[in-house]
């Protein structure tokens, strides 16, 4: 009996083949299954990928925020550790000057931060905090900026 490389119901398969066919024993569907097993994974491994970025979570003062007096400093947090030494963070003034002292910094030691001292008597005015980071988790380095505004919300 010539060998057949189609695929065929379970009673198609028991009649031409004498013996129960592998899509018998399997079920029909065994093959959909596997498709979308391999289609959830990939979307997944895909969606964890994407996310290994670091993500500012956080700041102090809030983005978009109208704080009363100027800040004495500027924190800005992320969803995984940064490396300090790598990274970067400027405070640029509503003239577009620099206002904070160039001395970035961890947050009370978390690595997962970024802070930076700021000139004192700042005035009234919007500033942005420009941050640019290098994850110690994947190495890739993110740029990123926030406004926040001193007497007003920006």
């Amino acid at each position: 009996m010539p060998y057949h490389f189609g695929l065929c119901t379970t009673k198609q398969a028991r009649v031409k083949y004498g013996a129960p066919h592998i899509l018998h024993m399997l079920g029909r569907h065994w093959l959909l299954g596997l498709i979308a097993a391999v289609a959830v994974l990939t979307l997944v491994s895909g969606i964890q990928q994407s996310f290994a970025h670091p993500i500012t979570i956080n700041s102090s003062p809030k983005a978009f925020e109208g704080v009363r007096s100027p800040p004495k400093e500027v924190k800005v947090f992320f969803s995984e550790p940064i490396e300090l030494g790598y990274s970067k963070i400027s405070v640029l003034g509503p003239n577009g000057t620099r206002v904070d002292n160039n001395d970035p910094h961890n947050v009370e030691r978390d690595t997962a931060s970024i802070s930076v001292t700021l000139k004192p008597d700042l005035p009234d005015g919007d500033y942005t905090v420009s941050t640019t980071v290098l994850s110690a988790v994947d190495g890739h380095v993110i740029s990123g900026t926030l406004v926040f505004g001193i007497g007003s919300p920006p």
